[in-house]
């Protein structure tokens, strides 16, 4: 399954510690910003062991699916 239909399938709850779901971030308010940044920092402090285990390592974070 495609990680775009099974977050439209299971909308937050397809949620893991790679896959991050914004079903509505508005990026040209702050709070939006936060979120996308808040991501990336916790992305990035992921234990690199656990997190090469899915895409290589990176993380994902799909904004705007509904």
């Amino acid at each position: 399954m495609a990680i775009l239909e099974r977050i439209l399938m299971l909308g937050d709850e397809a949620e893991t510690g790679y896959l991050e779901v914004k079903s509505d971030v508005d990026l040209n308010k702050p709070l939006g910003r936060a979120k996308v940044a808040e991501f990336l920092l916790g992305a990035a402090n992921r234990d690199p062991k656990s997190a090469s285990r899915f895409f290589h390592g990176h993380a994902v974070m799909v904004i705007g699916a509904h």
